[in-house]
């Protein structure tokens, strides 16, 4: 520690700090530095956390298992890890199958007067706003690209 040097060089000059510690003014100070000594053996080991990047931190999915409904990932330092989801859309889903399965029965309990909402996170570029919304930047006739939003806007307005 860099304040514990002060403690040390005060007892060492005499005056009313070595007065205060009495017949065990040796033992407390041999007692801090041993303190000081577990603090710095703390702090060495805490440094490699704080010294990872985001970069050390990568996950590799391996297998996306839709009928299973799991992602097969490996990540440095946890390993081979299975995820189980409720449902599990590979890259190549459609929009429509994640609509049925994700969003049709709320729209359905929405139109019965119950309250509903969508949830979508994820990482960045992992296609939030494609599942949602569609394709961006294009005003697209395509029913079949249509994300979650606007099949659940025109089956509302159908209704």
């Amino acid at each position: 520690g860099g304040g514990g040097g002060a403690a040390p060089a005060a007892a060492a000059a005499g005056g009313d700090a070595a007065a205060a510690g009495g017949a065990s003014g040796g033992a407390t100070e041999e007692k801090k530095k041993v303190e000081e000594e577990e603090e710095e053996e703390d702090v060495q080991e805490m440094e490699p956390l704080r010294a990872r990047s985001s970069s050390d931190l990568k996950v590799s999915i391996l297998a996306v298992r839709e009928d299973a409904g799991s992602v097969l990932a490996v990540a440095p330092g946890i390993g081979l890890r299975d995820f189980v989801f409720d449902n599990v859309f590979a890259e190549k889903a459609c929009q429509a199958n994640t609509y049925d399965m994700c969003a049709q029965r709320l729209v359905v309990d929405f139109l019965n007067g119950t309250n509903a909402s969508v949830i979508c996170y994820g990482q960045t570029g992992s296609g939030k706003t494609y599942t949602m919304f569609g394709p961006t930047g294009t005003k697209t006739d395509s029913h079949s690209e249509q994300g979650i939003v606007p099949r659940a806007c025109e089956e509302v307005l159908q209704s």
